[in-house]
């Protein structure tokens, strides 16, 4: 575990509840109640500390299962050694796999589950060393390089499920209407507008074919290499299902009046055109091509709005808020939709576990081993005003 790393996210929840406990202070002093900008800096400051609270946790976590890794290793460089018997040499790595998970008789390998952060852990698993044994796992790796490429795996509420069936989610698109009846008068009845959105899990397929010579030497790193191409084609082709769902189905924010394709004035528009809980937990979602315009917005001062992350791991801030990129999304133009800002974890994403399976004999008579990728997975957007987008200026 990367001790630095944890030592930055506990000085960071110290920092976040310093600068909370700050604004009370201030407000104490002046013997007044927070301004609506203090109490939404205040929430944000809470929220932040509360998520850092929960990140620590997870590395809590990750630590005691290396930990435990470490003393099953042998198990591992056992079953790699061994010369074959009635098994070949990577059904005996599979077996050995599946004995540190309570696995039986399924011959793929369970997928690890990576916390919601990005960066560090993403990193840490790129890297080839024969010291360390879960990152350099394949499925680990197709997993860690399918999350880089669309943001949404790392942002939405995940819903891991053993089977594909439709995952079926209330919508609801209009709230109730509220009454101030006096006393002993009937109160009038009123529903919020309530359906439904189901999220159903597409298949997404790899299959690769690698000289047996090429992968038992692997000068080249070449299984890395074959996880990043199928892991990165997978999380794009997933990904671009999801932004073009989220589009579909997410509130029209507007469109820009400024030129060329938007200006700061129709982000910031943008920004509070969503209701408070969302601003709350808004995050940008951007195109590379508006990243690009966005980034050289100044203020008067000539000063860039744009504020580079200062922590490892952590996004670019905009206007506040948190900056990712989404390949999916079209490079701004005439009435395309290259931003969206909300709350992300509105989106719902039900998944299965990824199946990656390797044979020695579908591919025999030219001496090739074969690698297949399965992942399945769907979107839906129970809560449209979660999420909103912008319309690019019409030329």
């Amino acid at each position: 575990m990367d001790t630095d790393y944890v030592k930055r996210e506990v000085d960071a929840r110290a920092k976040a509840e310093a600068d909370a406990r700050s604004i009370l202070d201030a407000a104490a002093a002046e013997q007044r109640d927070l301004t609506p900008e203090e109490e939404t800096r205040f929430d944000a400051l809470v929220a932040e500390s509360d998520k850092r609270k929960a990140r620590i946790a997870k590395l809590s976590q990750m630590d005691a299962a290396a930990a435990v890794g470490e003393s099953v290793r042998h198990i591992v460089e056992t079953a790699t050694s061994v010369a074959a018997t009635s098994q070949s040499n990577d059904e005996q790595f599979a077996d050995a796999i599946r004995s540190m998970f309570g696995v039986g008789g399924d011959k793929t390998v369970r997928e690890f589950e990576f916390p919601a952060g990005r960066a560090p852990f993403e990193t840490r698993a790129l890297v080839s060393s024969p010291d360390v044994f879960f990152p350099n796992d394949f499925s680990t790796r197709v997993a860690v390089y399918a999350r880089t490429m669309s943001p949404w795996l790392g942002l939405a509420t995940i819903v891991n499920g053993p089977t594909g069936a439709p995952l079926i989610l209330p919508r609801l698109t209009a709230d109730v209407t509220a009454y101030t009846p006096g006393e002993g008068t009937a109160i009038t009845a009123a529903d919020a507008t309530i359906s439904t959105v189901t999220a159903t899990p597409t298949s997404y397929k790899a299959l690769s074919y690698v000289s047996e010579e090429a992968a038992q030497d692997e000068t080249i790193q070449l299984m890395d290499l074959i996880a990043r191409s199928q892991g990165r084609q997978i999380g794009l082709d997933f990904g671009s299902t999801i932004t073009t769902n989220v589009l579909t189905n997410a509130t029209n924010g507007g469109t820009a009046a400024g030129t060329p394709f938007f200006d700061l004035d129709d982000l910031i528009t943008l920004q509070y055109s969503a209701a408070a809980p969302y601003r709350m937990n808004g995050v940008w979602i951007m195109a590379n091509g508006a990243i690009s315009k966005t980034r050289k917005f100044k203020d008067s001062n000539g000063q860039y709005l744009w504020q580079p992350a200062v922590q490892l791991g952590q996004p670019d801030i905009f206007l506040g808020k948190p900056v990712y990129e989404d390949p999916n999304l079209a490079t701004p133009a005439s009435v395309t939709k290259s931003v969206i800002f909300g709350d992300p974890s509105a989106l719902v994403i039900k998944q299965l576990p990824l199946r990656v399976a390797i044979s020695h004999d579908y591919a025999f008579n030219v001496d090739n081993v074969s690698i297949k990728t399965v992942y399945r997975g769907g979107d839906a957007l129970p809560d449209a005003a979660a999420l909103r987008y912008l319309v690019s200026y019409t030329v």
